[in-house]
Parts: structure tokens; sequence; C-alpha cells
């Protein structure tokens, strides 16, 4: 999707550590092959994140404080992207398109990054605000917006968080096992019965197997 393209692009802006306006300007030229409106998106999206990288890094640096056990350090920037989203973009993008973009990013981890961004929204991630942008700037642009959209966010994602767990729950892929043709299995040969002793024919038996694989959910 073109949220995960402007994921990329900014993970690969941030290791490059180049001139943002020659970035966007080659990133621009890479993305010809978009309508232009995807492509002013993705170039929009990673460029609001360099912009306000101090207000982002806040978040998602103490996000990975409390969490690094259960996150994965390659997934930085999807945070950073979606947290970005939240707090400039939902009443552009709405609930819909939220969703859909929380999808393709992937739920479980999604939904364990929102539920944290609400839950510490005040005072933690507000106290860290303060200390970059005036007190009441803050107040007004986004922890007003924002704690009112918490409500139906966070049931958006709890619903989409559960829903994943259903299907997951009901998910059941059987794996066979594959012929071996190039180095076939020899079989075992019966050890020969001496002629003096008769003893009954022993039937042998094969058993086969097959393996079910269950998807278990990972941030990582």
């Amino acid at each position: 999707s073109y949220v995960k393209e402007a994921c990329e692009l900014l993970r690969k802006l941030r290791a490059d550590e180049c001139c943002l306006d020659n970035f966007v300007e080659d990133a621009s030229k890479d993305l010809q092959n978009k309508d232009a409106p995807e492509r002013k998106f993705i170039l929009d999206v990673v460029s609001g994140c360099v912009q306000y990288k101090k207000l982002l890094d806040a978040v998602v640096n103490m996000f990975y404080g409390l969490n690094k056990k259960w996150v994965s350090k390659g997934d930085h920037s999807q945070f950073v992207v979606i947290c970005y989203l939240t707090m400039f973009a939902l009443d552009d993008l709405g609930v819909q398109n939220f969703s859909n973009i929380i999808k393709s990013l992937g739920i479980n981890k999604m939904h364990f990054f929102m539920n944290f961004f609400f839950s510490h929204l005040t005072p933690w991630i507000q106290e860290e605000w303060n200390g970059i942008y005036d007190v009441d700037f803050v107040e007004k642009e986004w922890i007003v917006p924002l704690l009112r959209w918490r409500p139906e966010i966070s049931s958006l994602m709890d619903q989409l968080f559960e829903e994943s767990q259903v299907q997951k729950a009901h998910v059941k892929t059987t794996q066979p096992q594959e012929f071996n043709l190039t180095n076939p299995k020899a079989r075992p040969v019966p050890e020969m019965i001496p002629h003096e002793e008769k003893r009954k024919a022993v039937r042998l038996h094969s058993s086969y197997s097959c393996f079910s694989n269950t998807l278990h959910p990972t941030f990582i």
C-alpha cells in the first residue's frame, strides 16, 4: 500500500540522513508510476514526519522504552507514520480509511501501539510535548482533538483486534508432507527367517500423519 511506501521512504531518509528537499525530489521521480493524489499523500506524510520529528519521536521512543522486548526495531518507521496520521490527518482520513491503514500495517502491533498512545496521552506524552512546544498550543492543537477522537479510535482498534483473533481461531492450515523424489528413503529389508523355525508372517503397517499449523499473533 502507499502507506507502506511512505514508511519505507521514511526509513531510508532516516538511514541516509540526507537533505529532505533532495530526498523528496528523488523520491518524487521514483513515484512517477503512482497517481498524483497517491504520490502527493506519500510525500506529504514523509515530509510531515520529518517536520514534526521531535513530537513523534517523543511518543515512539517512549513506546520502545517501555516495550522494547515486544516490538521490532524494524517497525519504527511504521509507528512514526501511524502516530503522524493520528495526530494530523484523522479528520481528513476518516475512520474507514484509517481502519484500512491499520489493517495494511498489521492489526496486532498497531493495536498495541495505539492502546499505548491513547492510554498515556495524558499526562506522560503531553508533558513530553510541553517541553517542545508552548503548553497552551499543545493543549489546543493536539490534546483536545485527540481526546475527542479517543473513544472512537479505541473502539475501532478493539473491534479490529477482536475480529482478527476470531479469524485466526477458525483458520487451520494443513501442511501435507512433500514427496522427496530426488532422495527416496530406502525401505527396510526384513531379516531372513531361519528355515528350521516356522513363524507366522508379520504384516507391516505404515502410518501417515498430518500436521496442522495454527497462526499465532506476533508483534515482531
